[in-house]
């Protein structure tokens, strides 16, 4: 367990950071509430083409968004997609969540 974590934390940690540098920027320029769909909209499509993810991803990606104050947030938004990451891949049966793969590697 302790290994998934690590390896959730720092992969979470990688997706959070982005999808902070990208709200953060349209936020500038944007209304919040439009920042933070295209935003989970982004982050969404890079778990195409597996069906489950996606739908798990947009409306999660934006409460951690709508709850975004500032970069100090990816302290307590990182180890959450952790952990969520983690019990989905163990208590999710794996003909739903497709092994948790996307991208390429999902037909693999």
């Amino acid at each position: 367990m302790i290994t998934d974590f690590k390896k959730y934390l720092a992969w979470a940690g990688i997706q959070q950071v982005t999808m902070g540098i990208i709200f953060e920027n349209w936020k500038m320029i944007l209304p919040v509430w439009v920042a933070v769909i295209l935003t989970a909209m982004i982050f969404m499509a890079c778990h195409i083409p597996n069906k489950f993810l996606m739908a798990v991803c947009l409306p999660v990606e934006c409460l951690f968004l709508f709850m975004w104050k500032s970069p100090v947030s990816l302290f307590w938004i990182i180890p959450s997609h952790a952990l969520l990451a983690i019990a989905i891949k163990r208590y999710v049966p794996e003909s739903v969540t497709h092994g948790m793969k996307v991208l390429w590697e999902y037909e693999k």
